[in-house]
């Protein structure tokens, strides 16, 4: 109960002190509840940039449930907001091996290769996680690569498939106008995010598709505007 209330008051009431509390009172009672501490991990690494921290508690929560799909994603998804691009990636095919329908493996795999240059095995990848799903995430991150890698018309045609389904996340259109260069639409889509107190927006400084606007004033006054872990400390 601990540990959904502290998803809850994060992502739900924005509320960071709240969650760091209960995250740890869930660990206290509970040391080897692997959902914990993954969420510990996703905390540490958001919240507190403290990526040292967040690879060590995702080991542990492997460690306590090392055939969990979610434990072994979940890894590879914190060494990739920790900025340990290898790591993600070997952590993601490693995951591939045991889950070879892993969306959220080919994901981290794609978007690792991605930060690491390699644009062909990305796009692959990725592409993959499409073939599996044709998730809107998966997508978005699709064609924020293609983007990348010099194939606009691509990632405008996975764009105009999102525009026209009934709900897709921001993030996936933001992602997708990042890789474009389209900052307008992209800070367009992201003050709406805010306006919606939409939870992606604790991932702004960490997940990779974002990287292309972090240097814009506007990203920097976004960010300055959500919850810190100030008063948590």
């Amino acid at each position: 109960a601990h540990h959904a209330l502290a998803w809850t008051l994060w992502l739900n009431d924005w509320d960071v002190a709240g969650c760091d509390q209960e995250i740890r009172r869930a660990i206290d009672l509970s040391p080897s509840d692997a959902g914990a501490r993954m969420l510990h991990a996703i905390f540490l690494v958001t919240m507190r940039e403290d990526g040292k921290g967040a690879l060590a508690e995702a080991r542990y929560g492997l460690d306590l449930d090392p055939l969990s799909e979610f434990t072994n994603s979940g890894g590879a998804w914190i060494a990739l907001f920790a900025r340990r691009y290898q790591q993600a990636a070997y952590e993601a095919a490693r995951t591939l091996e045991m889950f070879p329908y892993s969306v959220q493996a080919y994901c981290v795999l794609g978007l690792a290769n991605s930060c690491l240059g390699k644009l062909s095995d990305a796009i692959a990848a990725l592409e993959r996680a499409v073939s599996i799903s044709r998730d809107p995430i998966g997508m978005g991150y699709l064609g924020h690569v293609y983007a990348l890698a010099g194939r606009a018309d691509q990632a405008r045609e996975l764009l105009e498939e999102l525009k026209g389904r009934e709900y897709v996340p921001a993030k996936s259109l933001i992602a997708i106008y990042a890789g474009l260069g389209d900052r307008d639409r992209a800070f367009e889509a992201l003050e709406r995010t805010w306006a919606e107190r939409d939870p992606m927006l604790f991932w702004l400084h960490c997940a990779p598709p974002f990287e292309p606007l972090r240097d814009d004033p506007r990203f920097k006054d976004l960010h300055s505007r959500l919850p810190s872990c100030a008063s948590a400390r």
